[in-house]
């Protein structure tokens, strides 16, 4: 394969800005939500910027970690928590958070649990735990360069999953069972295994969230009026109780919107091997969000230098980019990591 231009950061950024601009040009006034003070004028930047090409969002502070350590999917069974049985179900997870989060403190010893959001699935009686992140190492077609940075990024995430599991594991008793609080079931037989591949060369690697490993085993058998799917933010290190926009596309496609979304980082995110049927329509979705995304930016003459970067890589590349190719260099674009005020930010600047 042959290219005139390889995929940078930059131009990485502007197809992340240009899915963003045209997911919040899709749904009515959607909000992103900040959980340090800090970053409030980052976000107010990005409302800024997109206000000026016709597209309003809303910006405010998440729910306190203290208050609610859990994301959670809006379904039919949750919103609004009008659902009493949801109600308790809710209310036992939240308990274990608070306990997982307790037995995770105490054993972590210095490794830092940062971005460790635990996955799981309640159903009638029985909750479910997946894991922090899963990883797998794959060759990319679009990034060519900066590889010596994903290594180092690979063996920190490797060792957030690992340590993770450990300490999820050891509240289990180190096997495979269950624990019974208030006479919910709490089960950690569905618990991702722990990443052993050790990094190799030259690859990128795909980071499968809780939530969305979560989404993908539970789905087939999933009742939206009985059922929800959360994320536990585990330990002080990770403090947001938002999705990160990834995850939030994905939850949205599937009419399992997130309680709340952030616009930090969502490095590495992908989609697990074997869930076609769930991956396809996020690729439709991704594909509607580029293209409103660019009508708005052509509509408003508003090309900053790094959506002409972006354009001249379409343009330029080998084999030609269509439209079908979109959802795959969207997600070999997170592998620059970042926040998404940043990437938006910086993409839009003039």
């Amino acid at each position: 394969m042959t290219t005139n231009m390889s995929l940078s950061k930059e131009i990485a950024d502007a197809l992340c800005t240009i899915i963003v601009l045209g997911y919040s040009a899709d749904i009515n006034r959607v909000r992103f939500e900040y959980n340090q003070d800090e970053d409030k004028a980052e976000y107010e930047n990005v409302q800024t910027k997109f206000k000026k090409l016709g597209v309003e969002i809303t910006v405010g502070k998440s729910e306190e970690k203290s208050h609610f350590p859990l994301i959670v999917g809006e379904t039919g069974s949750v919103e609004m928590f009008g659902n009493e049985q949801a109600k308790v179900e809710l209310s036992e997870v939240h308990k274990f958070a608070n306990i997982l989060e307790k037995a995770a403190e105490k054993g972590k010893g210095t490794q830092k649990f940062s971005g460790a959001y635990v996955g799981g699935f309640a159903a009638i009686g029985t909750v479910d735990i997946i894991g922090a992140s899963d990883l797998s190492l794959y060759e990319g077609k679009y990034r060519t360069q900066d590889l010596d940075k994903v290594q180092k990024s690979y063996q920190q995430a490797k060792k957030v999953s690992n340590a993770v599991i450990e300490a999820i594991t050891s509240y289990f008793g180190g096997k495979v069972g269950a624990v019974k609080i208030n006479g919910i079931q709490i089960r950690n037989s569905y618990m991702n295994e722990k990443v052993t591949a050790d990094y190799k060369r030259g690859h990128l690697f795909k980071s499968y969230h809780g939530m969305i490993k979560a989404m993908t085993t539970f789905m087939t058998g999933f009742n939206r009026t009985q059922n929800f799917f959360f994320e536990i933010a585990l330990t002080s290190d990770t403090s947001k109780v938002s999705s990160c926009f990834p995850c939030a596309t994905f939850m949205r496609v599937h009419k399992n919107p997130p309680t709340s979304t952030h616009l930090g980082r969502g490095d590495n995110w992908s989609i697990p091997d074997g869930a076609d049927y769930l991956k396809k329509p996020w690729e439709k979705s991704i594909i509607e969000w580029y293209n409103k995304g660019m009508k708005i930016i052509n509509q408003h003459d508003s090309k900053t230098e790094v959506i002409e970067k972006w354009q001249e890589f379409v343009d330029t590349f080998q084999p030609k980019i269509e439209d079908k190719n979109i959802p795959e260099i969207f997600l070999e674009s997170l592998t620059f990591e970042g926040s998404f005020t940043e990437k938006i930010n910086m993409t839009l600047k003039k």
